[in-house]
């Protein structure tokens, strides 16, 4: 494969929409301007022009098939790409194919983390180093019936995993995860996987490699968390997991323990792997009986997507903190490109300060590799075992269909084992497609042999059932249709998933903080696709015209949760003529600033904004008298701060709270966000009552 290195700049077909907060010190790379022979991050110039044509859906995108090769089949293919390096060889490039460029490199579109020569250097550099290593009888788990890694990975009973399965939901309560939790158990488990639902009682009861169970008490705490205790079950067991209540007010403890599960792993694999290696090396060549599957097609175990720069800085501190090794390579340069002191104003909301904090740029991917003296960062993919990324970076490295293969590749997500997507709704207000385009390319079958040694492949990875196995973990501080929809499409890990649905029994309205009129309208459509006309119609045929009927509109804040309707909304408003202001988060600053002034002065009457300008902006509106909740926002704190406006208005301007009212739309598509607003008992009475219109003060 080519040579590759440099930086990535943005290409046609991903999903970037522009945050409309100025990029800090750091967030471009750290290698601009050089040649990135070995460097393995990803960085973006942005440009201070609003990016809006990236939104739009790529119809020509097909999902690329996984089913259709037979391992049979699949093998030939490798093997026949292996025999082009000489029987079966990975020889090196000669110094004229190294000066070559490929046609990426000569338009300037560059990726970083794919050099394979680099890899193989990293790669002959480990074997020295770990040649004489040997596992301490304490830190050898192997062969443990009862530890996940063991009956999960190591060695699962493969007529269990060859059936497709079924899985048979199953109500669970658990106090903090949630006492409304589903899990899923395929009707075929494997042997030593767990029947129900639990909690772990302590450290001690986990199957953790020795040499990382005193970092991780000395950073975490003499003892697990209660929400620990809940969580590490399910983690710990190799179950499919979707939490929503990842806060920022738990973020040290959820972070903590799902450090632990990925050093734990990749450990566990790569101590396999460097113990047979022993094995091998001690019979002089002759192991034609000796057959030892302890890997995939590439070396990459684990994936973790994460919204922002800094929240990867936070991370990898926390990795090299609990991981007990005390030599970093590369520790400076990715504080340099990592790390930045800014910091939100104070007057902003605490989450808002914790997710903006530091470097906020979102296009990074970056490899880890484990040795037993170092964690070696800026590795190349090929060389990982961790990539670190946002997935609008690593979007920018897999490519779209339709691309040469030059310009893109994904090989290095073929035997991901660990799929973890943490600050989801974080990234769901970026962009979703791009998780989505990540969860299709991942654990397809590789199309190059890469120095795969076919003969330490475990067979469910030949037979492409390595989806059955993959564990994938979503935190979120809630949940949407798009990730419920990821773990249903995508996941399939006969080892059982669990969503966590906590009971809600109040939601964010009642913390508006004052008796102000909320009229709740429920709209009938039979199909989600139906509900963007449905909801259009009422808006602009009745909702609007009774607005404009009253003594005075003035101070009407009109809030859009998607952008393709804010802009059939705008277009309308424009084209009658409507006193109306219109912001999003593509609008200049200076038009922000200006339509901001207006509607405060009422030299504009009405203001529209998206959600996603609100959770960019944080912007505290004054001159909101009236508040037009266009379709139920996803935080369900935007909607106590839409309220607020109003309750600022009745105290700076001294207006009667009487007078003030907020009008909702929604339907029974919008039962999640419902339930987060107004509680779990009443939103089913919202949306299965007789009624239409619900009232709350």
């Amino acid at each position: 494969m080519p040579k590759r290195s440099g930086e990535l700049h943005l290409n046609r077909g991903a999903k970037r929409r522009n945050t409309g907060r100025r990029q800090l010190r750091g967030a471009v790379g750290d290698s601009e301007g050089q040649d990135g022979g070995n460097d393995h991050t990803v960085s973006e110039v942005k440009s201070s022009r609003p990016v809006e044509n990236v939104n739009e859906p790529e119809d020509d995108e097909v999902e690329p098939e996984q089913g259709g090769l037979t391992a049979y089949n699949a093998l030939l293919t490798l093997l026949g790409n292996d025999k082009s390096s000489g029987d079966g060889e990975i020889k090196k490039k000669t110094k004229k194919q190294k000066s070559s460029k490929t046609q990426a490199e000569q338009s300037g579109d560059k990726i970083e983390g794919l050099d394979e020569d680099q890899a193989l250097e990293e790669e002959e550099e480990e074997e020295d180093d770990d040649e004489n290593v040997t596992i301490s009888a304490e830190d050898d788990n192997e062969g443990d019936a009862k530890d996940p890694f063991e009956y999960h990975f190591a060695n699962p009973a493969l007529e269990v995993v060859a059936k497709d399965p079924t899985f048979k939901p199953k109500k669970c309560a658990y106090k903090l995860l949630g006492t409304r939790s589903v899990l899923q158990l395929p009707e075929d488990r494997l042997a030593g996987s767990p029947e129900g639902a639990s909690r772990v009682p302590s450290v001690d009861s986990l199957k953790l490699k020795y040499r990382i169970r005193a970092p991780f008490l000395q950073h975490n705490g003499d003892s697990l968390t209660d929400l620990q205790k809940e969580l590490a079950f399910p983690m710990f067991n190799y179950q499919d997991l979707i939490f929503p209540g990842r806060s920022h007010a738990n973020e040290e403890e959820v972070t903590n323990l799902y450090t632990l599960h990925i050093l734990n792993h990749v450990l566990k694999t790569r101590d396999r792997v460097v113990k047979n290696n022993s094995k091998l090396s001690a019979h002089d060549g002759d192991d034609g009986d000796i057959e030892y599957r302890d890997q995939g097609f590439t070396r990459p175990k684990v994936l973790v997507l994460l919204p922002t720069r800094n929240s990867c800085y936070k991370f990898i501190n926390r990795l090299i903190s609990i991981s007990g090794l005390r030599q970093t390579e590369n520790k400076k340069r990715f504080k340099d490109a990592f790390y930045d002191e800014a910091q939100p104003p104070p007057t902003k909301p605490e989450d808002f300060r914790s997710f903006f904090a530091g470097n906020t740029d979102d296009m990074f991917c970056l490899g880890i590799k484990f040795t037993r003296q170092a964690i070696k960062l800026y590795t190349s993919f090929y060389s990982s075992d961790v990539i670190v990324a946002s997935p609008l970076g690593l979007r920018m490295i897999i490519g779209n269909e339709g691309d040469s293969k030059t310009k893109r590749d994904y090989d290095f997500l073929s035997s991901i084992e660990v799929m973890l997507v943490d600050q989801a709704d974080g990234i769901l207000m970026q962009s979703w497609d791009n998780v989505e385009h990540i969860f299709k390319h991942t654990n397809l079958i590789p199309r190059d042999p890469h120095g795969c040694d076919f003969s330490r492949v475990r067979h469910w990875y030949l037979d492409q059932q390595a989806q059955r196995l993959r564990q994938t973990i979503i935190l979120s501080q809630y949940t949407s249709p798009e990730m419920n929809m990821c773990l249903s499409k995508y996941c399939h890990n006969i080892g059982g998933k669990l969503k966590c649905r906590p009971e809600i029994e109040y939601g964010s309205i009642a913390k508006v903080g004052m008796k102000i009129r909320q009229t709740f309208t429920r709209l009938v459509s039979e199909e989600p696709r139906e509900d963007p006309n449905v909801r259009f119609k009422y808006f602009t045929s009745t909702l609007l015209p009774s607005i404009m009927r009253g003594s005075s509109y003035h101070g009407t804040l009109i809030v859009v949760p998607s952008y393709m309707d804010f802009v059939r909304l705008r277009n309308y408003m424009d084209r009658e003529n409507y006193s109306c202001a219109c912001i999003s988060e593509y609008t200049p600053v200076s038009t922000v600033s200006r339509a901001r002034t207006y509607f405060a002065s009422q030299r504009t009457k009405m203001l529209m904004m998206t959600e996603r300008f609100h959770h960019f902006r944080r912007f505290q509106l004054k001159g909101v008298n009236q508040v037009i909740i266009y379709g139920l926002p996803e935080n369900p704190t935007f909607y106590q701060e839409f309220i607020r406006f109003m309750v600022r208005t009745s105290l700076e301007q001294d207006v009667d709270p009487a007078v003030l009212r907020a009008r909702i739309i929604f339907s029974k598509w919008d039962s999640l966000k419902l339930e987060r607003i107004v509680g779990t008992k009443r939103a089913g009475v919202l949306l299965e009552g007789v009624n239409d219109v619900y009232e709350f003060n």
